[in-house]
């Protein structure tokens, strides 16, 4: 084998893919590589190696698409069976509700769906209505505290319903004279409409002229006489309310003061003295002169003592029922005198001192 290269292989003339044969092998120990030889065909502008497949290289696998897993189709509903979105419609009494209810989205729909069915079934309270319970449990608190104050009819309903009828015929005086001294004047006069649900009266927009209405003027002052009489009834009625309520007020503070005499007039305990005074000081100084806030305070001091005695007590018939135990078990025999023998539960101690208890002693 010669040591110089194998000679060039025989190429074809140019086409899609030129022909190269397979070169000799070169000698295993002298002389360029397969390699070299082919990066110098490579500089000259050809390309032996083209059309030609390496057999050992295994060819790269081709990218699998990504496996979409198709979700199950629904299954068809049958025929004349509503779905569960209408069968939560038709729970919907509301016309307006369902109707806006429908043309919203599943995510939507389920979260107001839940929404309007609460609110339709009352578990929600309109804030209307909240504010009308608010307004009627203040009106019943308020009643229970007009006696509070001597001066407490201003708070009644019957106060405030009169109030206002003086202050409207009052108002309503005051139009019709201001009315009749323009008709006396020849100029155009107004009337007013009829009062409303609440009772409110508004001034008419049309006018009347007293010159082609003669009878104005008589219409106008009978206007005024039914005001003034309107006017004089409530003040007649608010006139009487002080007088009623003083009177109930003192009965009312007359009973408190009765039953704290009754309770605890008779006690001169300085103990007690100085326990009631204690809680009196705890309410505010405007409060401590007030009748049903010393009886409150004469309450607190004497469920106080009772108590502390009541403590007293047990423990000193539990000590007399340990010791009566004590002596009937170890104790030797008693001497035959010929009293009545003892059962070792004799409590006269005790009942001495709930006795003592019971007549005012500590």
């Amino acid at each position: 084998m010669s040591d110089t290269a194998s000679p060039a292989p025989e190429v074809s003339a140019p086409s899609a893919a030129p022909v190269v044969s397979t070169p000799a092998a070169p000698a295993p120990d002298s002389g360029p590589s397969i390699s070299s030889a082919l990066d110098s065909f490579k500089e000259a502008g050809f390309n032996p190696t083209a059309g030609l497949t390496d057999k050992s290289a295994k060819p790269a696998e081709a990218a699998k698409p990504a496996k979409v897993e198709a979700s199950a189709p629904e299954a068809p509903r049958p025929v004349g069976r509503p779905s569960a979105r209408d069968t939560k419609l038709s729970l919907i009494t509301d016309p307006r509700k369902r109707e806006l209810l429908s043309k919203m989205a599943n995510d939507s729909f389920d979260e107001f769906h839940d929404l309007a069915l609460k609110l339709q079934n009352g578990e929600f309270v309109p804030k209307a209505d909240l504010a009308s319970a608010l307004a009627a449990k203040e009106a019943e608190l308020k009643s229970a505290r007009y006696f509070d104050h001597e001066k407490g009819y201003t708070l009644t309903p019957e106060y405030q319903a009169l109030d206002r009828d003086v202050t409207l015929a009052s108002a309503e005086r005051d139009f019709w004279q201001d009315q009749l001294a323009r008709a006396n004047a020849g100029q155009p006069v107004q009337w007013l409409n009829p009062p409303d649900k609440d009772g409110n009266v508004t001034v008419g927009a049309e006018t009347y002229d007293p010159k082609a209405n003669p009878s104005i003027a008589g219409q106008l002052m009978s206007n005024i006489v039914r005001a003034e009489t309107k006017l004089g009834r409530a003040g007649e009625a608010i006139a009487k309310l002080p007088g009623t309520h003083k009177a109930e007020y003192t009965k009312f503070n007359g009973t408190i003061v009765e039953l704290d005499k009754n309770l605890f007039g008779a006690v001169t305990n300085p103990a007690f003295k100085e326990r009631a005074t204690g809680h009196l000081n705890h309410f505010p100084a405007a409060l401590r002169s007030r009748p049903e806030m010393g009886l409150l305070a004469n309450a607190l001091a004497a469920g106080e003592m009772f108590f502390a005695q009541l403590q007293t007590a047990q423990a000193q018939l539990a000590k007399l029922q340990t010791s009566a135990a004590a002596g009937s078990s170890g104790a030797p025999a008693p001497i035959d005198t010929g009293a009545a023998a003892s059962d070792g539960s004799d409590t006269k101690a005790a009942v001495s001192i709930l006795h003592k208890l019971a007549a005012g002693g500590r």
